[in-house]
């Protein structure tokens, strides 16, 4: 690493700095399908349609006014698809609590004001959409990572290549995010952590986004 002028210039040979050229240096070619679960007002779709411009975006968000914000945000590209729903273990009909901010809104953290949303399964969705291969999952979901994943057991076994997922170096309580070492386990021995992107630093917990590969990808 090299330092001049308040700028830094990174090794190409460091990892934890850039998911998007990662994800293409260990799949070694671009990502056609990805799944953004709990899609917000569609920061991660804008992120992950610049830099894969070919690949198919499936956006999903439950809450209505999140959701009419990502639509409207993304309602210029054509390769993002959107849907007013949550991702769970089984179809349902479930509140979830709104935060002080869209970011913060959780189905399992109860704060007050809720909205009935529509959950459906991953399995389900991609049954019916005959969806073959998920490239990439990321997943935001403020403490609902579990149920998401449960709803994902078939895709999950050999059709998922990359996850990508919200989550917390330690427990807190005054925080949703899954722990990263019970994510792991979880998804053990299917798939390997590759690399950790730190976000923040709240409630004596660092948190941010854990990159996960199916071990089929993992280098030689």
């Amino acid at each position: 690493m090299l330092l001049r002028g308040g700028l830094r210039i990174y090794s190409v040979n460091k990892f934890g700095l850039d998911v998007e050229s990662e994800v293409r240096r260990f799949l070694g070619g671009e990502l056609r399908t990805i799944f953004d679960v709990g899609a917000n007002t569609g920061q991660s779709a804008l992120r992950f349609s610049g830099a894969f411009p070919t690949s198919d975006i499936y956006s999903f968000e439950p809450v209505p006014d999140t959701f009419a914000a990502l639509k409207q945000n993304t309602s210029g590209i054509r390769h993002v698809r959107t849907f007013q729903c949550a991702m769970g273990a089984k179809p349902d009909r479930a509140k979830i609590f709104l935060g002080d901010v869209s970011q913060k809104n959780s189905m399992v953290a109860e704060t007050g004001k809720s909205v009935d949303v529509e959950v459906k399964t991953i399995d389900g969705f991609c049954d019916e959409n005959g969806i073959k291969a998920i490239d990439f999952l990321k997943i935001d979901v403020e403490g609902f990572e579990f149920q998401v994943l449960d709803g994902a057991a078939k895709m999950l076994d050999g059709h998922v290549k990359f996850i990508y997922c919200e989550c917390a170096l330690s427990h807190s309580d005054e925080e949703p995010h899954i722990e990263l070492t019970k994510l792991q386990a979880r998804l053990n021995p299917d798939f390997v952590a590759a690399c950790f992107y730190p976000e923040a630093f709240s409630y004596g917990s660092c948190y941010g986004n854990a990159l996960f590969m199916h071990r089929s990808l993992v280098p030689r």
